[in-house]
């Protein structure tokens, strides 16, 4: 979503750029100044655009990894409940089995 807006903004910025050169009666010296100027300004929109992303991926990234951190650390408090219960098991079995062997 947000890739097609920033194309669309692209697209848009050349077609009024485009647009302009031919339909303004000014100067060469003065169209190319105003040419610079929203160049200038489409190129300060994309970087502006692109550190936010940056930022977004940013935090996606930290979320991802805060998220896995915390799911390891419940499989493995997990994990260590399971062991100790299969450890129990297996002793009680054994116990049993003394037990009935006698």
């Amino acid at each position: 979503m947000e890739n097609n807006t920033f194309t669309g903004f692209l697209v848009g910025l050349a077609a009024g750029i485009g647009i302009g050169i031919l339909l303004a009666p000014r100067s060469g010296e003065e169209t190319r100044a105003r040419l610079a100027d929203a160049a200038a300004k489409g190129s300060d929109y994309a970087r502006k655009r692109a550190e936010d992303l940056k930022g977004s991926a940013s935090d996606l990234v930290d979320r991802a990894s805060n998220s896995a951190n915390d799911f390891m650390d419940r499989a493995s408090d997990e994990i260590g409940r399971n062991k100790k219960v299969a450890k129990d098991i297996i002793a009680d079995g054994r116990k049993a089995a003394r037990e009935y062997a006698g």
